[in-house]
């Protein structure tokens, strides 16, 4: 299958037409669109060739290869559910209103109220008069619960202590869109490989037993919002336990109700794709999960065994010893946690350094952090009693990101770890805005086990084989530092 080139250089509104078919099929990520309409046995290579022509497609080329991942647009009609007459050359030629009429009936409505709602591109559904009322229609509705225990660092004290508090950057009313245009970027693979690496660790003998015995009827992510597949992910999992009857609850845990809303209201969309959806109970907590209580016992879990989990490299963004303090307050002996992490096995090698380093140096990231080095850049502007500020623009150009041992950097409470930093120097004092921390395995666990987390499994994600998820069991109550 050949395209016609459009009058413009690329597909006409190609940007468009994917974000609609991304929220209509349930996909977060280039690549898992591309897996979910090249699903057949044996299109798994093909899929990834579509992820990286996704891209290219973005940028201003156009399917050429019949045979190749041109694919994608063959397949397509057949998955948005598309009248027999549409085909892959028709989807690429039309504008987005044409595309949009190409859809069946019961689906144009929807994605033109997905594209009203795209004011930011890239950006799940974020009008302030959206609700979560379907009377009538079952399905489910996220319940938001507050919980959040007091202001941060402020951004200036953390400016004077040379280090910005990385929860801040989640606190911008355009948080959650930043957030979705960070993972969906090539220069950002952290959350496909995360959610591949989940996928291997339900796979693997230990959790299998886990289910088959005593098999835990509460998940709670700490630090949840903004990662929704992978919360349909292990929903889809735990409504298909044999053991697993009755309600299962479901808790996100996060500081910020941007990304909590937007994990919300996709849940609150797509759930309904999962089985016997109906006995999930889905909770979003506001809270900060280096603050948890005893007392936020009964908000996070339900009855009986928990599962906790902490995907995406968050642990490396924070004090370790602080989380698991705070972890420890709200679990009890038996309880397990999913615990992602980059790994490296002695000094990081320089292709393995180099790697972690592209993760966070590039414009995506910088444009995440704009509010903050918007700050940052007026309290230096303040100090100097000045009434020019560098621009914003200049000042996110001289971000930099390296990568340095915890012996020199002091990031991290884990011993031997290494951070990715990423900074900005002003006025000769370096700021350090995201940290993000590497572990050897070995000492991973030997620091959880401090606090009574013991290791029963670790696999490595299948996209990168330095991404680790562990599972841990909390053993004891005796080793709390708290």
């Amino acid at each position: 299958m050949t395209a016609k080139r459009s009058s413009k250089p690329g597909i006409p509104d190609i940007t468009q037409k994917l974000e609609v078919c991304s929220k209509l099929l349930g996909a977060y990520t280039d690549k898992e669109l591309a897996d979910l309409v090249l699903d057949r046995p044996g299109q798994k290579q093909l899929a990834a060739k579509a992820t990286d022509s996704l891209r290219k497609w973005r940028a201003g080329t156009v399917p050429k290869n019949s045979s190749g991942p041109a694919q994608f647009w063959d397949a397509l009609p057949d998955k948005l559910g598309c009248d027999a007459t549409v085909n892959g050359v028709l989807l690429i030629n039309a504008n987005i209103t044409r595309f949009i009429e190409y859809l069946p009936a019961e689906r144009r409505a929807r994605a033109r109220e997905l594209l009203t709602d795209s004011v930011v591109p890239n950006a799940w559904p974020n009008r302030a008069e959206r609700t979560f009322d379907h009377s009538g229609v079952g399905r489910p509705t996220p319940r938001i619960e507050l919980a959040y225990p007091g202001p941060l660092v402020t951004l200036e004290e953390g400016i004077r202590s040379g280090a910005v508090d990385q929860r801040h950057h989640y606190l911008d009313p355009d948080s959650a869109a930043s957030w979705a245009r960070l993972v969906r970027g090539e220069g950002y693979p952290i959350y496909d490989q995360c959610k591949a690496g989940l996928e291997s660790l339900l796979m693997c003998e230990s959790w299998k037993q886990i289910m088959t015995t005593d098999p835990p009827r509460s998940v709670v992510m700490l630090a949840g919002g903004g990662a929704p597949t992978k919360d349909l992910l292990l929903l889809r999992h735990f409504l298909r336990q044999p053991r697993l009857q009755g309600s299962i609850r479901y808790s996100l845990v996060d500081i910020s109700l941007y990304m909590i809303r937007e994990s919300a209201i996709w849940l609150e969309e797509h759930l309904p794709t999962l089985d016997d959806y109906q006995r999930a109970e889905i909770v979003c907590v506001h809270h900060d999960i280096l603050r948890m209580s005893r007392n936020d016992c009964s908000l996070l879990r339900g009855d009986g065994r928990a599962v906790f989990g902490l995907t995406g490299l968050t642990l490396g963004n924070h004090s370790e010893a602080d989380f698991f303090t705070s972890l420890n307050r709200v679990s009890q002996p038996g309880d397990l946690l999913f615990l992602s992490a980059e790994t490296f096995d002695e000094s990081p090698s320089e292709v393995v350094a180099k790697r972690s380093v592209d993760k966070y140096n590039h414009p995506d990231l910088r444009r995440f952090m704009r509010p903050a080095v918007t700050t940052v850049l007026g309290e230096f502007a303040t100090r100097r009693r000045s009434l020019k500020q560098e621009s914003i623009f200049s000042g996110m150009s001289r971000i930099k990101a390296d990568l340095r041992p915890n012996s020199e950097a002091r990031f991290s409470d884990i011993p031997n770890s290494w951070t990715v930093a990423v900074t900005l120097n002003v006025d000769d004092q370096e700021i350090a805005l995201a940290t993000s921390t590497r572990y050897r395995p070995s000492q991973l666990v030997t620091f959880a086990s401090n606090f009574g987390w013991m290791l029963l499994d670790q696999v490595a994600s299948p996209l990168d084989r330095n991404y680790g998820q562990f599972l841990f069991q909390k053993e004891s109550l005796e080793r709390d530092g708290i």
